[in-house]
């Protein structure tokens, strides 16, 4: 017998509640600490009801991802469809993602980083995951070609963007809509991250390297670097140190750069204390001046 309206609506309730109930468990206790009595008494149901939809802990976080990927990808979908340029058709997708995250940050950074540490071979999300990924990284090869971006391998502008991004809208206690100017800054600041790092080595390593082959945004080991001729050895600080001057030379550790109220606030003696800390924190700040921060 075919349900009725209300039979369904009433069903996707129920899955919901438990799905629900299960993100807080799993965010609590962690994926192997779950279990399925917890997951009951957090939806509010019995185990009968919860193991007539599910048979598992596994297929209920299965659920979840599938459920929230794709229902990010409906979202975006419209963006998608409206065949704008590149960058803006890149802008508009963030801008869409960061919207539907603020509505529910704990799903939603649940969905960007569960997957990278589970262990399931089922993982129907993925399709959702990989064509949205697929998508964003044709935006950029589209938009390195046509001059909106900078010549940075799109793959690597991919992970630093979607690290700055992740951070832009998981990190802190933000509460206002992300803008184009949010994202836009974002972009300008990876241009301005890598074109910073291209004029220092231009500046200071021109007759050493091949800048197509260095300057693409990759990510160079000490092998890699030597091999490139973006450094002149791979060896630790000592050897480096006793191949430039011998044994005649000291090393004087440095502590870490303090706030100047708070070293001069931190005694509370007398006001020769006080006066004290000020002349070492002036002594501080002219011995960081000299040597660098």
């Amino acid at each position: 017998m075919p349900q009725s309206k209300r039979q369904i609506e009433e069903r996707q309730m129920r899955k919901d509640r438990i799905l629900d109930g299960a993100l807080q468990v799993f965010k609590k206790n962690g994926i192997d600490g779950s279990t399925m009595d917890e997951i009951a008494n957090a939806s509010g149901f019995g185990k009968a009801t919860l193991y007539y939809y599910f048979k598992s802990k596994e297929d209920v976080l299965t659920a979840i991802l599938l459920d929230g990927w794709l229902k990010i990808w409906e979202s975006l979908e419209p963006v998608i469809a409206a065949q704008k340029s590149p960058r803006r058709t890149f802008v508009n997708l963030l801008i869409k993602i960061a919207e539907n995250a603020q509505k529910r940050p704990g799903l939603f950074e649940f969905l960007f980083n569960v997957p990278k540490v589970i262990k399931i071979e089922n993982q129907p999300w993925k399709e959702y995951q990989e064509r949205l990924y697929s998508v964003i990284r044709g935006l950029l090869e589209d938009g390195v070609k046509s001059g909106e971006f900078p010549n940075i391998n799109p793959n690597h502008m991919f992970k630093a963007l979607g690290g700055l991004f992740m951070g832009l809208v998981f990190m802190g206690d933000r509460e206002e809509p992300v803008t184009d100017k949010d994202v836009e800054k974002l972009i300008n600041v990876q241009k301005s991250i890598f074109e910073n790092f291209k004029t220092l080595v231009l500046n200071n390593r021109k007759n050493k390297i091949d800048p197509d082959k260095v300057c693409n945004g990759e990510f160079w080991t000490g092998e890699q670097a030597l091999e490139l001729g973006l450094i002149d050895s791979n060896e630790t600080l000592n050897t480096y140190l006793d191949n430039s001057y011998g044994k005649n030379y000291t090393v004087r550790p440095i502590e870490s750069k303090k706030s100047f109220l708070k070293s001069l606030f931190a005694s509370k003696g007398s006001s020769s204390d006080g006066m004290t800390g000020l002349l070492g924190t002036l002594y501080e700040e002219a011995y960081w001046s000299r040597y660098g921060r």
